[in-house]
């Protein structure tokens, strides 16, 4: 039943999911059944609706096939064939030509058999997703960060069933998305659209590492310069790390690295790694 203010109700068997609630629990007096905006995925071309190979069922009856890919799998979905999808109440028993609940296949495909009594133009189809999915079951990865002493964005992987999610229409970044100094923080993945819900994620701004800090004491002095020379003379007693004591970056620890620091300990312009 639509009702004067265009409100859809429904009730009966919903044995599967019929209804159009979102559930497979029959309903014994009329229950108002909610379109959630935000979750759908339409079909607004007539160009993207496949006809059977016998089309017209009669003069007065139009038999078509909307297909459908790229859906999340086995899920419960509304479908709505309308005279135009501009109105305020898009489900107006004016507007409605015809409803069905539907589900998609294990590979997130779904075809849609639908007849509408009278010709047009013109008509709109939409996909309502009736599952909101939960950001906290998605595949989230964000990556450690090495400290350059320079604010950083953190990025962000987020896949749902192996579907890489978008920012800014699946999900956005909130906490400490913007980081400078070294230390751990906390980003905050907050789902939107059909996807609900937030999720914590830990992350560190690792130690910054400088070029030339041979013995890594986080300074750059004459000692580095003492022990990278006792190191390239083969001092067995010396301890050092191999990749800051590569300071021109080109791969190879040789006496032009200790020249590079040595000259950058007396104030030459010169440039510690690559």
């Amino acid at each position: 039943v639509i009702t004067e203010k265009g409100e859809l109700y429904m009730w009966g068997s919903n044995l599967y999911g019929e209804l159009g609630d979102g559930t497979d629990e029959s309903k014994y007096v009329p229950t108002k059944i909610e379109i959630p905006s935000a979750n759908i995925y339409s079909q607004l071309s007539e160009l993207q609706i496949m006809p059977y190979a016998d089309n017209i069922v009669s003069q007065q009856s139009l038999s078509k096939v909307s297909q459908y890919t790229g859906l999340a799998t086995n899920e419960i979905y509304n479908f709505y064939v309308l005279k135009s999808d501009e109105l305020d109440n898009i489900v107006s028993s004016d507007n409605l030509l015809y409803i069905t609940q539907v589900i998609s296949d294990a590979d997130g495909n779904l075809a849609v058999s639908y007849e509408i009594k009278d010709t047009y133009d013109t008509t709109k189809l939409l996909l309502v997703g009736m599952n909101d999915f939960n950001i906290k079951d998605a595949e989230i990865v964000v990556d450690n960060i090495k400290c350059t002493g320079e604010e950083q964005f953190v990025s962000a992987s987020v896949a749902y069933n192996g579907v890489l999610l978008k920012e800014g229409i699946d999900y956005s970044m909130l906490g400490d998305y913007a980081v400078t100094d070294e230390g751990k923080y906390i980003l905050i993945i907050e789902g939107m659209g059909k996807y609900q819900g937030t999720v914590n994620i830990s992350f560190e701004v690792t130690s910054r590492t400088l070029s030339g800090d041979v013995n890594n004491d986080k300074k750059i002095n004459i000692q580095d310069a003492v022990i990278l020379k006792k190191y390239l003379a083969g001092y067995i007693d010396v301890n050092v790390n191999e990749d800051l004591c590569d300071i021109n970056g080109d791969g190879n620890i040789t006496s032009q690295d200790a020249v590079i620091l040595l000259k950058y300990l007396a104030g030459y312009n010169v440039k510690l790694g690559n």
